[in-house]
């Protein structure tokens, strides 16, 4: 609808809108903020897609699934809250977005598609929810073939049975993955998580 639109700096919508279209506002550089009302449920694939200039998104209660390539390339959002209404984080969704320093996931999330947050170089801390059942291949990964390892070094599952998938956190020495006491052996044993085994330690 408006993709590509360089002059747009601002949008307002209106509190009855239920869904935002597929490249929506992509590559619309000079876009800033997005305030998005309850009533959005859905944000279709690289709706916002290297929206350059986007510095903050505000989602409110009532999404529940943010789409492929959503915020593709978004590289100068710092900071993700998402409310407990997601349940849903598709493929890519946040890939690149490389001045990304915090996200706050809520309960009731239970997937994050593959590469959802690959090459988010900034981040330093992960706080998954119980409630995540699935981590996509790359979720969290870096460039490693380019010595780019990232800054992960805390990663906090409060899942006491091992998600699927591990999302290719890198292993870096400083990395510790905190787990619940009594699933350390269980994570240390299961398929996706053995190669980290080294990493994982219980929660104090």
């Amino acid at each position: 609808a408006f993709e590509r639109n360089s002059n747009l700096q601002k949008v307002y919508f209106n509190d009855k809108l239920s869904e935002i279209g597929s490249y929506a506002f992509y590559n619309c550089n000079n876009l800033r903020e997005i305030i998005l009302p309850v009533s959005v449920e859905t944000i279709g694939k690289n709706a916002f897609g290297a929206c350059h200039g986007l510095q903050k998104v505000q989602f409110n209660d009532g999404i529940s699934e943010i789409g492929s390539y959503a915020f593709y390339d978004c590289d100068n959002l710092n900071e993700i809250i998402l409310p407990a209404s997601v349940k849903t984080i598709g493929n890519n969704a946040f890939e690149h977005c490389s001045n990304l320093q915090k996200i706050q996931f809520n309960d009731n999330l239970s997937e994050i598609g593959s590469y959802a947050f690959y090459s988010c170089s900034s981040l330093s801390e992960i706080i998954l929810p119980a409630s995540v059942k699935t981590i996509g291949e790359e979720a969290f990964g870096q460039n490693v073939l380019w010595g780019n390892y990232g800054q992960i070094t805390s990663v906090y599952i409060y899942a006491e049975v091992p998600p699927e998938g591990n999302g290719d956190i890198p292993q870096r020495n400083e990395l510790k993955i905190y787990v619940p006491e009594k699933s350390v052996d269980m994570y240390k044993k299961h398929q996706s998580w053995a190669t980290y085994r080294n990493y994982i330690f219980p929660m104090e």
